[in-house]
């Protein structure tokens, strides 16, 4: 049997520079100070015998950030984390600029992680990384838009392995929408990319990706579709098979009644590679569920039905299967005060070749969302994820828990 927990506990307090409202056109200095505690937590079966793996780390936090609203938006901000584990650094850089036609937005981040202990971590190694992001919404004609965007991603390792290597990642993409109504729109966009790993050249990759969309109201009633499909080609397509990637999205919310909606939802996604082996192997999966939802009052709604997952494959490693399974939701919301959403889905899984390490079995899988803001300057956070599996071999149970808390206090 294995046992999963990680957990972590952060208590935070923010210490204004200046308590000034955010009046447009008006610098505003923000610093914090925090506290997190981080566990992690896994047993397995070996020769029959559970065995038990822990990280626990505990860290620090301080952050300072300046910010500049109004028709210029600046943002910048430094989050500095000492932990018995790790030591990290995080710099954001924001910048917007609202114009007649034309919005220009540009967000950076730059992140550093240097372990204490590398002997610990045989896959792991100190790494520098950075994303950049530039976007440009123009509007040539209303209710026509037009975004360009350009993403430009790099990271440097300094012991790198066949896991850990450097590489610079460039998208450039266009997409074109219009809309009507509230709600209703309509889009189209297609995006190229370059992948280039200085040590192994033979893994550069060139990436063409088109995505389709729609969102149509009926009345009462919605309808969206969403679909991409990705084309990748590798330097050497024997080092690494090329492929395309489909994945695409039907859901639907229908209103029966003042009180009742049915949302029904599909997704698909292929895969399907030049050359397939043993690693890299073509698949098909699908999911469907058919969801009745139901208002009980202003506050509180509940949901639930049938879900079922099938998955397709060539891999030996990877076995086909059939899931059925039955879905509930319950939702709470009070204001900006508290907000909770909880979900549990009981089913079983059949594998179409089980073997001794794929073996059919039941789940019950629970999670748990909650947001509270106590007065006076008090947020409450939390994550809880409960997925048990009970396997027609004993040996093959297993149970994942995943706990996250925060509790911040701000001081203005």
């Amino acid at each position: 049997m294995r046992f999963l927990l990680a957990s972590s506990l952060l208590l935070g307090s923010l210490i204004a520079g200046d308590a000034s409202a955010q009046t447009p056109g008006r610098w505003r200095l923000r610093s914090s100070a925090a506290i997190a505690y981080d566990s992690f937590g896994q047993t397995y079966t070996i020769a029959d015998k559970d065995t038990l793996d822990l990280i626990d780390e505990l860290s620090g936090r301080v952050i300072l950030g300046l910010e500049r609203q109004g028709r210029t938006w600046f943002e910048l901000a430094n989050s500095i984390s000492v932990g018995q584990e790790a030591t990290r650094d995080d710099v954001h850089l924001g910048l917007r600029r609202r114009g007649n036609g034309l919005d220009l937005l540009l967000i950076d981040d730059l992140h550093l992680k240097a372990w204490r202990d590398l002997s610990q971590y045989a896959l792991s190694s100190d790494y520098l990384s950075n994303t950049a992001r530039l976007t440009a919404m123009v509007w040539p004609q209303r209710p026509w838009r037009l975004r360009l965007t350009e993403r430009l991603e790099s990271a440097n390792f300094a012991q790198r392995t066949r896991y850990s290597y450097d590489y610079v990642r460039n998208d450039v993409g266009g997409e074109i929408e219009r809309r009507w109504g509230v709600f209703s729109s309509l889009r189209a966009g297609y995006a190229w990319g370059a992948d280039q790993v200085p040590d192994s050249s033979a893994i550069d990759a060139r990436t063409h990706r088109v995505s389709t969309g729609w969102i149509q109201e009926f009345g009462v009633h919605t309808l969206t579709w969403e679909q991409t499909l990705e084309r990748r080609r590798y330097r050497d397509p024997e080092t690494r098979s090329p492929y395309v990637d489909y994945q695409g999205t039907v859901t639907a919310s229908a209103a029966l009644g003042s009180v009742l909606r049915f949302r029904p939802a599909y997704r698909a996604l292929v895969i399907d590679y030049d050359q397939p082996d043993s690693v890299y192997a073509n698949a098909r999966e699908h999911s469907i569920e058919m969801i009745l939802e139901g208002q009980l009052n202003e506050r509180t709604t509940l949901g639930a039905g049938p879900r079922g997952e099938f998955r397709r494959t060539e891999n030996v490693f990877d076995r086909p299967y059939d899931q059925w399974g039955v879905k509930g939701t319950l939702s709470y919301l009070v204001g900006s005060a508290l907000w909770v959403q909880f979900s549990n889905e009981v089913g079983v899984r059949r594998y179409r070749d089980a073997t001794a390490f794929l073996t059919d079995y039941l789940y019950n899988w629970s999670t748990l969302i909650l947001s509270a803001r106590l007065p006076p300057r008090l947020t409450f956070d939390l994550f809880f994820s409960l997925e048990p599996e009970d396997h027609d071999d004993d040996r093959n149970n297993t149970t994942t828990i995943l706990v996250s808390t925060a509790l911040t206090l701000a001081l203005h």
